[in-house]
């Protein structure tokens, strides 16, 4: 009682008039971190390993349009001639080869009935044609009926499993000054996370249950709309690059620590942690997280005006990115449940296919 305690000065540290201004510019510093480092970046690890041969591979003609029909079901490729493939049906009509990948109804149509759809196409039914060669005729019947066609070259790329080891780099270098930045804030959540231990785990079991049944219902409004509107529509080019490098075991284990260690741990600091912090408003940010998240994931799309694609791909991606925010706020804005719940999310969409390839039926 007899002793004076200076208790201004006591908590003159936690003065929020002197917080607020340093977690403002600190939070922005990480969103703006993030998109200027994973651009300058990838530009640097192009320009720079561009003439690098065993970096690179080459794609054939014919590669490029099985490709294309692997992830198109209504893509066809004319060409002169093909190399025997398990995943498509090579068709002769007109003097070419017509490539039809076997899940489409195309392939249970017979000769009569092939030959009148072709001519249908001929005729101005717009579908993309892939053409290595062509006769002039056929040149002239696609232009004056305003159907699609496009001349396949060889193209020269990076392997996937350079870009795989080039994307992990990126979201490391990415993820460093961003987790630093956030350090007081995931070490917060961390410690709470550890002091409720069951009850932070009984959130994040109950966080991915809520992102499984999401997907569920977003594949079923996908599969609907596209139904409806009679579109058959590709798998996202984020998707396609994901299945791409995904492939063969280095590339897995690549993808998996990528994918399911360092992108969640970044992407939710920056567009859930960071964003929050920055909007009070709960339903605002789940909003702006939500548009940046999706958009990102989005980018080819919105960059080629691939409209319909855009649409009908945007449910998954602004979908996923609504969750993933709904469930950051719900859970009390713990950083650390969210990562764990993005994490298993993507490792579970990783081994599925995998799975699912290795099953005997």
């Amino acid at each position: 009682m007899s002793e004076k305690i200076n208790f201004e000065g006591e908590f003159q540290q936690f003065n929020p008039t002197e917080k607020k201004p340093r977690s403002i510019v600190r939070n922005i510093l990480v969103i703006v971190l993030y998109f200027i480092l994973t651009e300058v970046l990838a530009i640097v690890a192009s320009i720079s390993f561009s003439g690098v041969k065993s970096f690179l591979v080459t794609y054939s003609s014919e590669e490029i349009i099985a490709s294309d029909c692997q992830e198109k079901l209504n893509v066809i490729g004319v060409a002169s001639s093909f190399s025997e493939n398990s995943a498509y049906v090579l068709y002769e009509y007109h003097n070419f080869a017509i490539i039809i990948h076997k899940d489409n109804e195309l392939n249970h149509l017979n000769d009569a009935e092939l030959s009148i759809f072709f001519d249908k196409i001929l005729a101005g039914e717009k579908i993309d044609i892939y053409m290595i060669e062509y006769a002039s005729n056929i040149k002239y019947l696609l232009t004056t009926n305003e159907a699609m066609y496009q001349e396949i070259a060889p193209l020269e790329d990076f392997s996937p499993l350079f870009l795989n080891i080039t994307n992990l780099v990126i979201f490391i270098l990415t993820a460093i000054p961003v987790v630093i930045l956030l350090k007081s804030d995931w070490i917060l959540d961390l410690k709470f996370y550890k002091e409720n231990k069951r009850q932070s785990t009984f959130r994040y079991l109950n966080g991915f249950l809520i992102t499984i049944a999401a997907t569920i219902a977003i594949g079923l409004l996908t599969e609907l709309l596209t139904s409806i509107l009679h579109l058959n529509v590709p798998i996202s080019d984020n998707q396609a690059s994901i299945n791409e490098m995904a492939q063969g075991g280095l590339g897995l284990f690549i993808m998996i620590i990528s994918a399911c260690i360092v992108a969640p741990i970044l992407e939710e600091l920056v567009f859930r942690k960071a964003i929050f912090n920055l909007i009070k408003n709960a339903k605002l940010a789940i909003l702006l997280s939500t548009i940046i998240f999706g958009a990102i994931h989005l980018i080819s799309e919105i960059m080629s005006g691939n409209w319909i694609s855009l649409l009908i791909n945007s449910i998954s991606y602004f979908g996923m990115g609504f969750v993933l925010a709904y469930v950051y706020h719900k859970n009390k804005k713990n950083i650390i449940i969210n990562i764990m719940v993005h994490a298993t999310y993507n490792l579970v969409g990783l081994l599925l296919p995998l799975i699912f390839s290795l099953l005997p039926f």
